[in-house]
Order: C-alpha cells, then structure tokens, then sequence
C-alpha cells in the first residue's frame, strides 16, 4: 500500500494509523500509542508524527489518502484538522482505482462550505436485526 501511494499518487511522507477507528477524532489517534510504525518500509510515521509535521513545517502540505474513511468519518473532525493546521492546504482523495479520478478537496472550500465533506461519512451503523 505505501509503494502504491509513492508510485501513484507521488506522495513524500507516508503516515499510518492502523489501529485507529474511523469515527475517533483525529487530533487523539495513537496518543497512548507508543508504536510510531518506522519500521515498516516507507513509513514515516504514525498519526500524532503526521499532525507534529503539519503543525511544524512552513510548507503547504496537501495529504492524499486511500479512501474517506482512510482520514475520518466524521466531518466535522476534518473541520476541526483543516482550522487547526494552517499548512493542510488539500485533502486528495485517491479513488483511481475505484472511480478513475482524484477528488480534491481545498482548505479554503472546507472551510467555507463544510457540507462537502458529506462524502466522508461513509460508514453506516450496522442494521438493526430483531433477535
């Protein structure tokens, strides 16, 4: 997975959060994990060393990610990351292998209509079965 991300979407850092949940807010991912996942090939890092890099460097920075809920299922946590790391200039969607395209999604346009990020929450609660 991390080859494909360098070879097909031309990314520099890759970070992974294996054990994280996709509705759990992003900023508290890996905090009590000690594992930072250097040791996998290419990997530069886990959550918190993603949002240290993001709350560090003067470039803009734009995070593509395998699927929404690669990142979060939860809008408004996607929000909350974008205000809090002036650098997150886009959030790239990688859906080549799904769909044939990218979708971007632009700091500015997050922010001024959140409601895009709709797509985001795209896992559903499991259905209600009568026992």
């Amino acid at each position: 997975m991390i080859l494909c991300m360098q070879s097909r979407s031309q990314v520099t850092n890759v970070y992974v959060s294996p054990r994280s949940h996709s509705k759990s807010p992003i900023a508290s991912r890996d905090s009590t994990n000690e594992q930072d996942f250097t040791d996998i090939n290419g990997c530069v890092g886990n959550t918190q060393a993603l949002l240290n890099y993001l709350s560090s460097t003067t470039r803009l920075v734009c995070m593509v990610i395998v699927d929404y809920a690669a990142l979060s299922t939860d809008p408004d946590d996607i929000v909350r990351l974008v205000k809090n790391y002036n650098s997150l200039e886009c959030i790239v969607v990688d859906r080549f292998k799904d769909v044939g395209k990218y979708e971007v999604y632009r700091r500015n346009e997050i922010l001024q209509t959140p409601e895009q990020l709709a797509a985001f929450d795209c896992r559903q609660g499991y259905p209600h079965r009568s026992v």
